[in-house]
Parts: C-alpha cells; sequence; structure tokens
C-alpha cells in the first residue's frame, strides 16, 4: 500500500478524535465579529474555504463567510474579521505573507491552521491550531485536509451552538466503508486511459480538490466545471477520449448529460453520488453536515487505484512539491 493511501485512510481516526473544545475560542471570535475569512493556497483553501461556505448557507448561518487566496487577500479590508489561515507546512510564502500584512495592521483574531509547530505560520499566528494529523510523507496532501475543513466547519457550528459530534462519528463510519470498498476496474481503466479529466460539481471544494489531486496522483491534465457550468460550451474543446465525472449531480439534469455528452461528445460518464443516476456510479451513503467527507472518500479511491493502474508513484510525483512555493 503506497503512503497516501495509508494517510488517507487514517482520515476517519482524526474524525473519531477530534477536540471539539479546540475551536471554541474561534466560536466565541465569531459571535462577536459576525465574518469569517479563509484564507490560503491550494488544498489548504479550496476545501476549507468552499466547505465553509456552503456550511454556513445551508445552516441558514447569519455568518458572513468568505475565502480568496492570500495574495489577493491582501487588497482587501479585513479589519472587521476572525481569520483562518490554512497552511499544512506552514511555510507558504503567500499566507505568510498575508498574515504578517495583517499583524503590521494590528489584527489579532488570528488563527493559524498547521501541520508544524515550528513554523513561521505557527509561531507568528496570534492564535494556532497544530492539526493532529502530523506531517504528511505524500506530496500530495490528504488527511491533513480533511481535518482543516473539520476545524474550519466546527467552528463555525460552534458559534452557531450546532453539535456535529454525533453525524462526525456516523460519518467515520462511512468513510471507512467508502474508502475500502472495490471499485469497478472498468471505472479505472476509462480514468487511465482518458486524456483529460474533467470533475463537475456544486461549489463546495469537493470536485475542484478532486481535479487538483488528478494532478498530482494521477499526473494527467484535469478541469473543474462549478454548478452547471459544463451545459455551457465546454463541450465544443471535450472528445471522446475524455472522461467526465459528477460529483452530486443535479437529477433534473440527467438526460442533459447523456445527450450531450454521451451522444453528441462521446466521452465516459461517471458519477459519485448517493442516489441512482443514469451512468456508471460509485454510490456512497449520506450523512447529514459530513456529505463532502463521504464524496471525498469516494473520489480519492477513485484516484489512487487510476495512480496506480498508470504505474506512477503516487506518493512522490515528477514535479509537484510537498510545498508549492515556500518562504525563504
Amino acid at each position: 500500500m503506497s503512503q497516501l493511501q495509508s494517510e488517507m485512510g487514517e482520515t476517519s481516526a482524526l474524525l473519531r478524535s477530534f477536540n471539539w473544545d479546540a475551536v471554541a475560542q474561534v466560536g466565541e471570535s465569531l459571535k462577536k465579529s459576525g465574518r469569517l475569512f479563509i484564507s490560503g493556497e491550494g488544498s489548504s483553501r479550496i476545501l476549507p474555504g468552499h466547505q465553509a461556505q456552503d456550511a454556513a448557507w445551508r445552516w441558514n448561518s447569519k455568518l458572513v463567510v468568505r475565502t480568496q487566496g492570500s495574495y489577493q487577500s491582501m487588497d482587501y479590508n479585513l479589519s472587521e474579521d476572525t481569520i483562518l489561515l490554512g497552511s499544512n507546512s506552514g511555510f507558504t510564502k503567500e499566507t505568510t505573507t498575508l498574515l504578517r500584512k495583517l499583524l503590521a495592521e494590528g489584527h489579532r483574531d488570528i488563527w493559524g491552521v498547521t501541520s508544524n509547530p515550528e513554523s513561521p505560520l505557527a509561531k507568528e499566528s496570534p492564535h494556532t491550531y497544530v492539526l493532529k494529523a502530523g506531517a504528511e510523507k505524500a506530496v500530495a496532501a490528504s488527511k491533513s485536509i480533511a481535518e482543516q475543513t473539520l476545524f474550519t466547519i466546527a467552528s463555525i457550528a460552534a458559534a452557531e451552538g450546532r453539535d456535529l459530534r454525533a453525524n462526525a462519528l456516523r460519518a467515520a463510519d462511512a468513510f471507512d466503508e467508502i474508502f475500502a470498498q472495490e471499485i469497478d476496474p472498468e471505472f479505472i481503466n476509462r480514468l487511465a486511459a482518458a486524456r483529460i479529466l474533467f470533475f463537475a460539481g456544486v461549489n463546495d471544494g469537493v470536485a475542484e480538490e478532486l481535479t487538483l489531486k488528478t494532478n498530482e496522483i494521477c499526473s494527467k491534465p484535469s478541469a473543474f466545471f462549478e454548478g452547471t457550468y459544463c451545459y455551457h460550451g465546454p463541450e465544443e474543446v471535450m472528445t471522446s477520449r475524455d472522461v467526465i465525472v459528477f460529483v452530486n449531480p443535479f437529477k433534473s439534469e440527467d438526460a442533459n448529460t447523456a445527450k450531450i455528452f454521451q451522444r453528441e461528445v462521446g466521452c465516459t460518464v461517471l458519477c459519485i453520488s448517493s442516489r441512482p443516476t443514469s451512468f456508471p456510479t460509485i454510490r456512497i451513503p449520506s450523512v447529514p453536515d459530513f456529505d463532502w467527507l463521504l464524496r471525498l472518500a469516494a473520489g480519492w479511491r477513485l484516484l489512487i487505484a487510476t495512480g496506480n493502474t498508470l504505474g506512477n508513484d503516487v506518493d512522490h510525483p515528477r514535479r509537484a512539491r510537498k510545498v508549492g512555493n515556500p518562504i525563504v
């Protein structure tokens, strides 16, 4: 078993052992500010940031929840926000630069979320949450990103007075079942032979995160279609050699999907869904507040199997680095 697959599989244990009291101080800050801003780069922002927004909207929260990359965030007035800055390594250049700008402006409601307690992000942040996931040996971040996301949505839940613990335990069991399941070899063969892997889904971070992981694990080009974007033009450049994976597809668009992608483009359509679809589907259960994790588990399992079929070193890609843009 690869190191990456092993680290992915440890996610359920992190869910079971999560210290819910660790987010109490963030929750109190959010009650006062009413505003949450999440920044970071790559996986440290994609899933935690977008899942936080999705959770707040689903819970009909009064909190204003926003996310953006670190350099772009330097153009914004964040003086009234509670801020979460994520970086698994704690050495990400963009995120550390944003932190130092905010500190120079006198901002103190900042939490650095990192695996490395000796990093600039951990040492310089007014508050720090050190991920219990620990250091990951594989280049592609997995369990650490799941824990960053858990910390973020748990912070919102703390401010809202929501208790996620029972559903978290249910989700941990479901995660194990999904991650252990055998994937139809035909699924894997189609992904391995694909020219480009496209992912389509709601903008909650899951499909976009899988798009990034496709580059690192499968060494293949990929693209993310948010919402129904895939029905509005991309078919012009897609070919029969492509695969499109729908994550939690909209039932109302099944017929449209078949018409455009199966019959007109001629590409392979696969789905990750808790409902039956008209296409080859990895079926998963649904657990309130944690559907994102179960969809992620199915996507991880799909990509790991594809990377192995291609003969890739899924732990150490040729050019991708553990710290994409380190501060020096």
